[in-house]
């Protein structure tokens, strides 16, 4: 969390000054105030879908549907990058709605591991709409403004949203093979009473 602190307020200082160097007539408090709206447009926008998908049924939030499945060529891109190696350094936000998805608490319980894979999807989906909500900051930002703010503050939060993102979908067939695992568990149990 500390580097992604790091990171915005590097990023606000860097794209302060941007702007200070290309409109030197415009007092560098109205550029902060654009880029600090800006900002708050895209955590507003996370903190909306989060609520928001809450209402949702969880029917759509299902491992099975297109949007979350994971093709092989994103495994091979994962083992390419490491993933890996650094997916643990990504904050993991779940415990502020209730369900942790830092580490896989009960691998054997099949409804746990159910919601689990919601959660996954869930995290997915709203880090993706994320990115998108983003784009409304464009009708904020007068139109001089859009790329020396509206496109540097776009792309932090798309780099804020993506790297939790691929993280859900490294981790999403690890879960469902899990899953699958503790479902054939459960049937045989049934079977043999």
């Amino acid at each position: 969390m500390k580097g992604y602190i790091i990171t915005l307020i590097g990023s606000i200082i860097i794209i302060l000054f941007l702007n200070i160097l290309i409109f030197p007539y415009i007092m560098w408090q109205k550029l902060l105030e654009y880029i600090l709206i800006s900002i708050a447009i895209c955590a507003t926008g996370i903190s909306f879908l989060s609520l928001f998908v809450r209402i949702i049924p969880r029917s759509f939030f299902s491992y099975n549907l297109f949007l979350f499945k994971t093709y092989s060529v994103e495994e091979h891109f994962y083992r390419l990058i490491k993933i890996k190696d650094w997916k643990e350094k990504i904050p993991e936000m779940g415990s502020t709605a209730g369900f942790p998805k830092n580490k896989v608490l009960e691998p054997r319980n099949n409804k746990y591991l159910k919601r689990f894979l919601e959660e996954n999807c869930i995290a997915e989906f709203i880090h993706l709409f994320s990115i998108i909500i983003a784009t409304t900051i464009f009708a904020y930002l007068p139109k001089q403004f859009h790329l020396t703010i509206g496109i540097p503050v776009f792309l932090v939060n798309a780099y804020f949203n993506i790297l939790p993102l691929m993280v859900q979908r490294y981790l999403r067939p690890k879960l469902i093979r899990l899953y699958k695992k503790s479902q054939a568990i459960v049937l045989e149990k049934i079977c043999n009473e």
